[in-house]
């Protein structure tokens, strides 16, 4: 390599280094959907350009299921996520990914000062229910 072709290599790194090239920051923020105190879902989201399901934790039916492990918690993963504007989808499997578990569809729509979520959450074989979100803090 010529030691020009080395002076613009170092100067792009160094460039890519002062805009914070080193690591991108990582932001969550955490939404609780509920229809009682007895069924509620609670997602921590990165805040990227696509859904990103950090952490999920659900309770319904007395039992209680997350996507981290835990005594008295199923595991269950992320299948798939959507997000657009105006809805969220998410789809959680078993810890296998052989089946869905749960499913979480919202409308969502927001203004320069507040957002209002509600939508449905469905466990498969256990039951459906309407859910109002609000900001987890």
């Amino acid at each position: 390599m010529s030691h020009s072709a080395r002076i613009v290599k170092a100067g792009l790194l160094a460039g890519l280094l002062a805009a914070g090239g080193s690591s991108p920051a990582f932001a969550t923020q955490s939404v609780v959907c509920e229809f009682s105190e007895d069924v509620a879902i609670q997602l921590l989201m990165s805040t990227l350009d696509v859904a990103s399901i950090v952490r999920a934790d659900i309770t319904a039916a007395g039992r209680r299921w997350s996507t981290q492990d835990g005594p008295g918690l199923t595991k269950i993963t992320v299948g798939q996520a959507f997000q657009t504007a105006s809805e969220l989808r998410v789809d959680f499997t078993d810890k296998d990914v052989n089946e869905i578990v749960a499913r979480l569809r919202l409308f969502q729509a927001s203004d320069d000062t507040s957002l209002a979520q509600a939508g449905t959450l469905k466990i498969e074989n256990i039951g459906v229910w309407p859910v109002v979100c609000s900001d987890g803090g």
